[in-house]
């Protein structure tokens, strides 16, 4: 806290993560996770055990104040049950990232915290089928964020359960996981007495077809094999609860949740969810 700001920040927590595994003295690096993890030899029991440590407290910094890992923690955390060489790998050079990022924070600016009305933002995308990894077998990643006045309060990347057809029907999907949690988000806030949560709420999208499927607008549809829940933002919309809008793929927030991005692209729509308290 300062005389302009609240911040939210877990140094110790950070340090004590790299301690355990082995990472203290590593030379950081600048993104969290950039290539696919290949198939190669499985760790033993005592290397099993400690990969999955290190992704155990990479999720606990996700879930709580580190948005910026939840692509690398949700990749890392599908070899848990059988994590090899590669596998460890891509843990080690997370850690690396998270070595020159302990000081990232969540924060707020004080005026927002007095402001007559907060403001919210919705988003979400899916990347289709852009992880090979075998394991995987092609399922898209879906990616959503939730601001609060500029400022993430939820936050999800998770592989989609089932095989998308198309880049729209991974759209529509990652938007039905997208409305759920917001829809979830909107209770939290009236629990906790945080006003101007917006009824309906809008849902920036970027793929132009799904932002169609979901007016329901796009004519003969080749999308009608899709599964029910998709449909059920359908009802959703009908029954004023979901609004969705076209964001160019430039400034969707949620391209950090979906798939492996360059240094340059990473580093920027980070720094529009964190601060770095040390500069």
């Amino acid at each position: 806290l300062d005389d302009q700001h609240i911040s939210l920040s877990m140094p110790d927590y950070h340090e004590k993560l790299l301690d355990s595994t082995g990472m203290s003295s590593c030379n950081p690096l600048g993104t969290a996770f950039n290539a696919q993890i290949e198939e190669s030899e499985l760790l033993d029991e005592h290397w099993a055990r400690r990969y999955r440590e290190g992704v155990g407290g990479i999720g606990w910094l996700c879930s709580t104040i580190r948005p910026d890992l939840a692509y690398a923690f949700s990749r890392l955390g599908q070899y848990l049950s059988k994590p090899n060489t590669s596998a460890m790998q891509a843990l080690r050079r997370t850690l690396r990232y998270i070595k020159g990022t302990t000081h990232f924070a969540l924060q707020a600016s004080l005026d927002s915290l007095v402001k007559q009305q907060n403001e919210f933002s919705f988003y979400s995308d899916s990347d289709h089928a852009g992880n090979s990894e075998t394991g995987n077998q092609r399922k898209s990643q879906t990616g959503i964020v939730a601001t609060l006045n500029g400022v993430p309060v939820k936050w999800k990347s998770t592989a989609q359960a089932a095989t998308a057809l198309s880049s729209t029907e991974g759209e529509v999907y990652a938007a039905s996981t997208a409305v759920q949690e917001f829809i979830h988000l909107g209770y939290v806030c009236s629990e906790l007495g945080i006003q101007g949560f917006p009824s309906p709420f809008t849902l920036y999208v970027d793929n132009q077809a799904a932002e169609l499927f979901m007016r329901n607008i796009s004519g003969v549809s080749r999308m009608k094999h899709i599964d029910v829940r998709l449909n059920w933002v359908l009802q959703l919309r009908d029954a004023q609860v979901v609004t969705p809008c076209h964001v160019p793929t430039d400034d969707n927030l949620v391209d950090l949740f979906t798939k492996i991005l360059g240094k340059p692209r990473f580093t920027g729509l980070t720094s529009l969810m964190l601060t770095d308290l040390q500069r």
